[in-house]
């Protein structure tokens, strides 16, 4: 429901609902109701800045339906990752923390040593860029929703 009502309230979805003096667009809606609003309006957006967080899990991503993006993503003990995708192309920035974490201690020191904070670069298709450059994909977003087609009165949930 908390991803419905950001998105419902974003200054880069559609025209605004009336909403009364100090109330919200949301007032009196069933759950139903703004949940199939929000999905109207996310399936109509060319692009999204799209912001999580959880326990120990942090996403900033602005990402369009070029598959284009550009964010971060914080993983407490095990690091941050700053993210770019423009067309086939992705850069990665990961700090010290990741490559430790996810190379494993010394080599994962060594891997920081040589790359010394620069980012890294490498198509989208490449094995070590494809999971990240899915993450930019606003058309897999829309589908991960469960909500597919253009037209409302046909959407369908994925199964």
């Amino acid at each position: 429901m908390g991803l419905a009502a950001g998105l419902i309230a974003s200054p880069a979805s559609a025209a605004s609902p009336e909403r009364a003096p100090g109330g919200s667009a949301l007032d009196g809606l069933s759950g139903q109701e703004i949940a199939e609003r929000a999905q109207g309006q996310l399936q109509s957006m060319s692009s999204l800045h799209l912001k999580l967080r959880s326990s120990g899990f942090s996403l900033s991503l602005s990402l369009d339906e070029r598959g284009n993006c550009a964010g971060t993503a914080s993983m407490d003990s095990q690091g941050k990752l700053k993210m770019v995708k423009r067309g086939d192309t992705v850069w990665l920035k990961p700090n010290a923390a990741f490559w430790k974490s996810q190379v494993g201690g010394a080599r994962g020191q060594a891997v920081d040593d040589v790359v010394d904070g620069r980012y890294i670069k490498g198509k989208s298709s490449d094995t070590l860029m494809e999971g990240m450059s899915s993450t930019c994909d606003l058309k897999a977003f829309r589908a991960s929703t469960g909500v597919t087609g253009g037209d409302p009165t046909n959407w369908k949930r994925a199964a």
